[in-house]
């Protein structure tokens, strides 16, 4: 059984080296030293949540998670997630089940299309918006 556990700020540093990898290994392309890094500072002050997918007690995968406040609703949003069969229908009701645990009433998640094609047929997620970019 896929089990998500959420890593409180002291366990962090017990857990990075072995979620390092899943940063390392995903296909988004953005990510490098600093963005990583960036996320384990965002884990560290508590505005971000770092969440692992455990089965067999080995680590299997991770998300990185924080929240959006807005007066009309509260969203978790999913900034990052690493790893090989994470996006379950087992793993996002207990997404789901921490998102409602924390007054979130919506769930969003940054994703590229493969990604989001996922997480449209596994929790039903919608496209909302298209996100354009260019390095200067």
């Amino acid at each position: 059984m896929k089990q998500l556990m959420t890593v409180d700020v002291p366990n962090v540093y017990n857990v990075w080296n072995q979620v390092y990898n899943f940063f390392k290994d995903s296909d988004r392309s953005e990510l490098d030293e600093t963005t990583i890094e960036s996320y384990k500072l965002g884990v560290l002050n508590r505005t971000h949540n770092l969440l692992v997918v455990v089965e067999n007690n080995i680590i299997i995968g991770v998300f990185i998670m924080y929240f959006i406040n807005s007066p009309t609703c509260r969203i978790l949003n999913i900034a990052f997630a690493g790893g090989k069969g994470i996006v379950v229908k087992e793993v996002t009701d207990q997404i789901e089940q921490f998102a409602r645990s924390q007054g979130a009433t919506k769930i969003k998640a940054q994703a590229k299309d493969s990604q989001a094609r996922l997480y449209k047929m596994v929790m039903g997620l919608e496209k909302t918006t298209n996100v354009v970019e260019k390095l200067l």
